[in-house]
């Protein structure tokens, strides 16, 4: 299988008496990524998009109205591969304006959800998700937030956010 080629943004915005807020969205069922907790974004696309920061922000403007005249890129984390469709995904970091109105696409978005990143940083709230993939299950690190579970790629690129110098301090 050959890789293929994403990007996400991160879109954070502070919120009074939160703190910073990341915009996460609850997938569709029936898309590659069904059902899943993640960040608005997709597969590059070479005939439409010049760069993967690009594909981060047209995918946004698609899946969650976000205008990119509202977003200050911060920077980029590493790249990150899905375990389970092999997708090499490029996250970037943007400060967004609050508020703002998000406009969910149905096709590809379920649910759009505030994700404050204090809940990320307090161990408490790491709990085991159990994961069927094919016959065998996973028991793997997760945060329920809003009712959602957030876990694998997702988590993995807040963990990486969490540990880097692109992160808002809490207050």
């Amino acid at each position: 299988m050959r890789s293929v080629r994403a990007a996400v943004l991160i879109p954070i915005r502070p919120v009074a008496d939160v703190g910073p807020v990341m915009t996460m969205i609850r997938r569709t069922v029936g898309g590659t990524h069904s059902g899943q907790m993640a960040f608005p974004g997709g597969r590059h696309d070479g005939g439409r998009d010049r760069s993967l920061l690009d594909t981060a922000l047209r995918e946004s403007a698609e899946e969650v109205g976000l205008d990119p005249r509202h977003v200050e890129v911060v920077g980029a984390l590493p790249e990150r591969r899905t375990l389970s469709s092999d997708f090499v995904v490029t996250p970037f970091v943007a400060r967004i304006p609050e508020p703002y109105v998000f406009v969910p696409e149905a096709h590809e978005v379920a649910r759009i959800v505030d994700a404050p990143l204090a809940a990320f940083r307090d161990p408490a709230r790491r709990v085991d998700y159990e994961w069927r993939y094919g016959t065998r299950v996973f028991r793997v690190p997760s945060v329920l937030v809003d009712g959602e579970v957030v876990w694998g790629l997702s988590l993995a690129i807040i963990d990486d956010l969490l540990a880097s110098s692109l992160a808002p301090p809490l207050r």
